[in-house]
């Protein structure tokens, strides 16, 4: 951050000033890699519910390669095809809820966040299916329809006119959110820090990111 800053021609003094506001305010930075590092952290929690699915199939398995027909081995085997069935079952929810709701929210990172909890609930989970290779079919029918609807919480723009009579253009007001892929911009990111923390904190927030 420090050498961000310097880099946008900040002066020793502001930077020192913005760097400790920041840690008074708990407001702490990272880059825009732990959008994939948040990812990855996901993609382990899978396959460690998957390494569990297969440790329980592989006791099943040794439990009935071990069976003499005794009772007590095959009550051992039909409490663990219990136990697997379960796990599996739980797991497979699991590992869908966490890849769609990722898909989701990087899907509405570039609303505003007084928005994006109420429209991650007019996304219908139970119609999509998630693939081995990851990709969730219905996600995208779904985000079109959404988007459609709500389209208003989806502009960044405001309305061309004033409403008054004449139709004069009015000049927007709306900053472009310089932390989103689409807009993105590091000089704007360093003006609003020292500006506008806030708002910085926001945009940040928007796509993705803990300031």
């Amino acid at each position: 951050m420090e050498e961000l800053l310097k880099k946008l021609g900040y002066q020793d003094t502001d930077i020192k000033n913005i760097i400790e506001g920041m840690k008074k305010e708990k407001i702490y930075t990272s880059k825009e890699e732990n959008i994939d590092e948040r990812y990855n952290k996901l993609k382990e929690q899978k396959l460690a519910l998957e390494e569990q699915i297969k440790g329980a199939n592989d006791t099943i398995s040794d439990l009935k390669k071990n069976s003499k027909n005794s009772e007590d081995i095959e009550a051992k085997v039909k409490e663990w095809e219990n136990k697997y069935n379960e796990l599996d079952s739980t797991s497979r929810a699991k590992i869908k809820n966490m890849t769609i709701d990722y898909a989701i929210n990087s899907k509405l990172s570039g609303v505003n966040e007084k928005y994006r909890k109420l429209l991650c609930k007019e996304f219908d989970t139970s119609k999509m299916e998630v693939k081995d290779t990851g990709e969730i079919i219905g996600l995208d029918e779904q985000f079109k329809d959404i988007s459609e609807t709500y389209k208003e919480w989806f502009e960044s723009s405001t309305p061309s006119n004033t409403g008054s009579p004449g139709n004069f253009p009015r000049k927007s007001n709306v900053v472009n959110n310089p932390f989103i892929k689409e807009t993105f911009n590091l000089t704007e990111q360093g003006r609003l820090l020292k500006e506008n923390p806030d708002k910085a904190k926001e945009f940040a927030a928007q796509a993705g990111i803990n300031l």
